[in-house]
């Protein structure tokens, strides 16, 4: 069953927090008074009260701390509670009653225990709206119960079984937890690392390698297949145009063609040069020149054809003036030429364009704006516990470049986009193990009295790179072989100073450290349970 609570206010009289009673829907309700509150600090009202709410069949709970109103509360009857979520109970009368309502105030245990009111309630409840937190200043002791009647005999002490239920579960817990705690302390926990110094000598690694970007690895061939990443950015970037040009207009006219060398016609083909003081001039159509005629020898009448002919190059100084002589090109001297009339229409001047030196600067420019920052994102690419990168692998290429105005074109300056594409190579880890490993082993010449403690991988350098190959160079170090396997079973069982003099009997071992954990460990456990690691002393 649900409660409602209610909280009065310090105007309120007797009569609206009836009123207020009657109007609420629920059967229980708690009446939480304010710290100051005289209403309630009458016997005959809370009796009233109590009337008036046993008339509507509902039951209420006076929600206070007040050593004084509790004890008006138990005169009448009515249960109390210090705060929203505490149990209900019945409070120990402190001043006399009337003794004609004795009868009514003192409530026996035997007959109303505390525990008969919780059970026509239902617990606290878990809403926000009626977890209401209560001032500090009501924190006080829970209330005493109710005297009981001299008149009626007390019931038996009944035993708090949720007390007694709460320390068998803490002790029944702390016994689990202490039960646990031997068993890792005796079987899991107990560990040993013993820390072998061994002297290594060096060995120095240089392997050339093929690389197969679309074949397969084969490490006894030396052959690897690299991991290729690339990246590709369109970037662009203004230039200067520096480069020079002559424009202008060409001059035309029209040239008189003399035939003096044979009695028969000649052709003189379109695009044929004449040329005066150097200037060139090309005919625009072919022109069929008549024999000429001699007479005692000479020529007497030359045949002449007229053609119109243009300035090979711009510029005013092919404005040739009426009357100059030209030769044909292909033809002997006695074939001639003239103009009639003036060559016009020549001009020229200097102007800036883009040259391809323009275009070429501004691409290395831009391959080179973006070049840090694209080596970081491929490098990115790859994971450093599984990739070595071939730093000097990384190329930028130019796949596509645009220049706006295009090379030739007239133009202070110009924009140039560029698509570039950039790559980068890497080996596997586990590629590059096993090529070194092959190789010290190799030169040890399966020396079984020595392993590769460091076979330099950590400080791999890239050597002589091309597309197709590369060499590794590095240095390896090769020390006394311990075998694990063998030796663990020997160590179980003993001491510090035992493991120590055991192990240095083996040939290249300097000093031997073991550490026991936890402290109380001091010889070594089951041989899974002991590690072996090795520190090199490295002698370059």
């Amino acid at each position: 069953m649900k409660k409602d609570v209610i909280y009065i206010d310090t105007e309120d009289d007797i009569t609206s927090i009836i009123e207020k009673v009657k109007a609420s829907s629920e059967k229980i309700i708690a009446l939480v008074p304010p710290k100051r509150v005289g209403v309630l600090q009458s016997a005959v009202n809370l009796k009233l009260l109590q009337k008036s709410a046993e008339a509507d069949d509902k039951r209420i709970v006076l929600i206070t701390t007040s050593k004084p109103l509790a004890s008006l509360a138990a005169g009448v009857s009515m249960p109390i509670a210090k705060n929203l979520q505490s149990k209900p109970e019945l409070a120990e009368v402190t001043a006399p009653v009337e003794e004609e309502d004795a009868e009514d105030d003192i409530i026996n245990g035997d007959d109303l225990p505390v525990g008969e009111l919780e059970k026509t309630t239902e617990p606290a409840p878990t809403d926000p709206e009626d977890d209401i937190e209560l001032p500090d200043d009501l924190a006080t002791k829970p209330a005493k119960g109710p005297k009981k009647s001299k008149s009626k005999k007390a019931g038996p002490n009944i035993p708090n079984f949720d007390v007694f239920r709460k320390k068998l579960f803490f002790i029944i817990a702390g016994g689990i937890f202490l039960l646990a705690f031997l068993i890792w302390a005796i079987w899991f926990a107990p560990h040993a690392t013993v820390n072998i110094k061994a002297k290594a000598t060096t060995e120095d690694v240089n392997v050339p390698i093929s690389l197969s970007v679309d074949g397969t690895t084969d490490i006894d061939a030396k052959v690897i297949k690299p991991t290729v990443a690339q990246v590709k950015k369109t970037s662009s970037t203004d230039f200067t145009a520096t480069g020079k040009k002559e424009i202008g207009e060409k001059a035309s006219g029209t040239v008189t063609i003399s035939n003096c060398d044979t009695n028969s016609s000649i052709s003189i083909p379109a695009g044929t040069a004449v040329s005066s003081d150097g200037l060139n001039f090309i005919t625009a159509s072919r022109a069929v020149v008549p024999g000429a005629s001699f007479s005692g020898g000479f020529c007497s009448n030359a045949g002449t054809a007229t053609v119109s002919a243009q300035a090979q190059n711009v510029g005013s100084e092919y404005n040739l003036s009426s009357g100059s002589d030209f030769t044909v090109a292909g033809q002997s001297a006695l074939v001639s030429a003239t103009n009639a009339n003036a060559f016009t229409g020549g001009s020229k001047k200097t102007v800036t364009v883009v040259s391809d030196s323009d275009i070429n600067t501004a691409k290395d420019k831009v391959l080179k704006q973006d070049a840090e920052a694209s080596r970081s994102e491929l490098e990115e690419k790859f994971n450093e516990k599984d990739y070595v990168v071939i730093d000097s692998s990384y190329k930028a290429e130019a796949t596509a470049v645009t220049s706006v105005p295009s090379s030739g074109s007239e133009g202070s300056s110009g924009k140039l986009t560029v698509e570039i594409t950039y790559t980068m190579l890497a080996i596997k880890k586990d590629d590059l193990n096993k090529v070194l490993n092959a190789y010290i082993n190799d030169k040890i010449d399966g020396d079984e009295d020595k392993k590769i403690y460091d076979n330099g991988i950590t400080k791999l350098e890239f050597d002589n790179y091309s597309d197709t190959s590369v060499t590794l160079k590095t240095t390896g170090y090769v020390g006394p072989n311990v075998d694990e396997k063998t030796v663990k079973p020997q160590l179980v069982g003993k001491n510090y100073e035992d493991i120590r003099q055991l192990i240095k009997e083996v040939d290249g071992v300097s000093d031997v450290d073991t550490q026991f954990f936890p402290f109380w460990v001091s010889t070594a456990p089951g041989a899974d349970k002991i590690d072996i690691k090795f520190v090199v002393e490295k002698n370059d």
